[in-house]
């Protein structure tokens, strides 16, 4: 073979060398493209399993959310009020916005004693959801906005709950009326920087 030869040779030899890493790199990629676009789908409906699983469980918890709240609220309101949860999706989210119902119309939640029952009844709600069998249930302040006239009805549903859960509310509040309700009662006053509670009952 001539000197031209060799060369061509070695660079047919060169080339066909390259060709093939390219080849076995164009496999690989392929492999890995496969692979990717088999993950991609996966993941995909991953996301759409664990979002029907969690609208399932959100659409359940909202109802026990709707049940609390609209009872608490009949129970010192009437009939008039229902409490809903509207499920929405936001960016791949389930977002539940509240909303209140009086006589079937959607009413704006504004600070009132209704929107004071509402609260009552979430956070009541919020404790059932958490499967919690007894024990304290502490309340600062519940109820004041609540009308004077609606007092004795309150303080009623909170001991009817109590004892139907078999949980004991401690509640702190201003209202003497509410005060006068509880199976005990405590005066706290303030005396140079020192706070003193005194049983009135």
């Amino acid at each position: 073979m001539t000197n031209y030869e060799d060369k061509f040779e070695e660079y047919l030899i060169k080339t066909k060398e390259e060709l093939r890493i390219l080849n076995s790199g164009l496999k690989d990629k392929k492999r890995k493209v496969r692979v990717l676009d088999k993950r991609e789908k996966n993941l995909i409906l991953a996301r759409k399993t664990i979002n029907n699983v969690f609208a399932l469980c959100s659409r359940e918890a909202n109802s026990i959310v709707e049940d609390i709240v609209t009872l608490s609220l009949q129970t010192v309101y009437g009939s008039k009020y229902e409490f809903r949860l509207k499920q929405q999706i936001k960016r791949n989210k389930t977002e539940s916005k509240p909303y209140l119902l009086k006589n079937g119309k959607e009413r704006k939640l504004r600070p009132s004693g209704v929107v004071d029952v509402v609260s009552f009844g979430f956070r009541l709600a919020i404790w059932a959801l958490q499967n919690k069998q007894a024990g304290n249930f502490w309340l600062d302040e519940p109820f004041k906005w609540i009308q004077k006239t609606k007092e004795p009805v309150v303080g009623q549903m909170m001991s009817e709950i109590g004892d139907l859960l078999n949980i004991q509310m401690v509640m702190t509040t201003h209202s003497i009326s509410l005060g006068d309700i509880g199976d005990k009662t405590y005066h706290v006053s303030q005396e140079k920087e020192v706070s003193k509670a005194v049983k009135v009952k």
